[in-house]
C-alpha cells in the first residue's frame, strides 16, 4: 500500500442510530447498516493533482461509489418492508429486480487499490445481499455465500496488521464486528425459518449476548421470518 493510501484512504460510517453497544446493528434487521467508502486521495494537495498522480485510486472510487449507490437502495428497500412477499409494495419489487444485479456487479469491483478496510465493507456489505436473496429463496449457495464473506470480513477486520492507522480507528468508531453479529444473526434466523436446525444454537446464542427477547421486543424488530425464528411473542 502507498504511503498516500495509508495516509488518506479511510472508511467512513453513514448516518445509523445509536441507543447501546448493539445498536450499531439495528441497522441490520430493522434497517441494514451500511459503511460508506471514501478513499480522500490526495486531499491536502488537491484532487485534481492527486487524480493524476494515482488515476487508478479515483477511478476505483468513482466505479465503487456509483454501485454502492445502487446496493444502498436495494438494502433500503429490505430494510423497510416485513416480508417480500407482497407483490404490492413497490419497495418488494425493487429488491426482487434488483438483487441478482446488484450482486453480479459488486462482488466484482476492483477495490485493491481502496484498502483492506474497505475490502473488509465490501465483504459485509455482499453478505447482507447474499442474506437478502436468501431472504427470497431458500438457495443454499446463498446462504453458505454470505457466511464466507461475513468470515472474510471478520478476518481482516480482527488483525490490525492488515489495516492502516486511520482504518483501524474508524473500526473502533464503527464497531465491523458488532456489525457482522447483526447479519449473521439475520441470516441464521432465515436459515432456521426455511427449517434447517444447523445453526440455530449459534442463532439462540447470539440472540442471548444481545439481550434476549426483551431486547427485541422494545426494538420492534420488523421482519416476519426473523421475528418467528428468535421464538419471541410480539
Amino acid at each position: 500500500m502507498s504511503e498516500l493510501d495509508n495516509e488518506e484512504n479511510s472508511v467512513t460510517a453513514g448516518p445509523f442510530k445509536v441507543t447501546g453497544k448493539w445498536a450499531v446493528g439495528l441497522t441490520c434487521t430493522i434497517l441494514i447498516p451500511f459503511l460508506l467508502i471514501y478513499a480522500l486521495a490526495g486531499e491536502r494537495v488537491g484532487k485534481g493533482y492527486a487524480r493524476l498522480k494515482n488515476p487508478e485510486i479515483y477511478e476505483q472510487l468513482h466505479t465503487y461509489t456509483i454501485q454502492f449507490n445502487l446496493i444502498m437502495a436495494i438494502i433500503e428497500a429490505w430494510n423497510n418492508v416485513e416480508s417480500l412477499e407482497n407483490f404490492k409494495d413497490d419497495r418488494v419489487m425493487k429488491v426482487r429486480s434488483g438483487i441478482d444485479g446488484a450482486i453480479a456487479r459488486y462482488k466484482t469491483l476492483s477495490i485493491d487499490k481502496l484498502g483492506k478496510g474497505n475490502e473488509a465493507v465490501r465483504d459485509l456489505n455482499l453478505a447482507k445481499l447474499y442474506m437478502i436473496r436468501y431472504d427470497l429463496a431458500p438457495n443454499e449457495n446463498d446462504f453458505y455465500e454470505s457466511r464466507k464473506r461475513l468470515r472474510s470480513a471478520l478476518a481482516i477486520a480482527s488483525d490490525s496488521s492488515l489495516l492502516n492507522d486511520k482504518e483501524i480507528e474508524q473500526f473502533k468508531k464503527r464497531p465491523i464486528i458488532d456489525e457482522i453479529e447483526w447479519v449473521k444473526l439475520a441470516l441464521y434466523s432465515l436459515h432456521v425459518f426455511h427449517g434447517y436446525e444447523t445453526h440455530k444454537s449459534d442463532l439462540m446464542e447470539i440472540k442471548n449476548k444481545m439481550g434476549g427477547c426483551s431486547y427485541f421486543q422494545h426494538e420492534m424488530l420488523r421482519h416476519k421470518k426473523m421475528k418467528q425464528a428468535l421464538e419471541c411473542s410480539y
